[in-house]
């Protein structure tokens, strides 16, 4: 989505820089992580709204579907680090391990027969 974005910016004769918006952390808690993640979907669909919004007011449908769509994206993420962040609550610090012990497992079974 975000490539079809930057290809409407140059469409429209705008300059396009693809360099990180803010400082980058160096995070080891997985459950900050995941914070920190849902954190940032929060705000990018914030923007993105701001947008969508500021392009309808200039008449350009094109651009405000590209921010809708990024702004389902966001949300979408922003669910699933917030499901985990509840799980990782829920069921304590043991959960990602099981998550993996369990992802192993379906990985390496052989499929059923239907």
């Amino acid at each position: 989505m975000l490539k079809k974005l930057a290809e409407r910016i140059l469409f429209l004769k705008g300059d396009v820089d693809m360099s990180p918006s803010g400082k980058v952390q160096k995070l080891t808690n997985v459950k900050d992580m995941l914070s920190l993640a849902r954190k940032m979907e929060e705000e990018s669909a914030k923007e993105y709204n701001i947008w969508a919004n500021e392009c309808a007011a200039n008449a350009d449908a094109i651009s405000k579907q590209l921010f809708e769509g990024l702004v389902a994206d966001e949300e979408r993420h922003f669910d699933q680090y917030d499901t985990e962040l509840e799980n990782i609550t829920q069921f304590g610090p043991s959960y990602l391990a099981l998550q993996s012990i369990e992802r192993s497992k379906n990985i390496s079974s052989p499929p059923q027969e239907g």
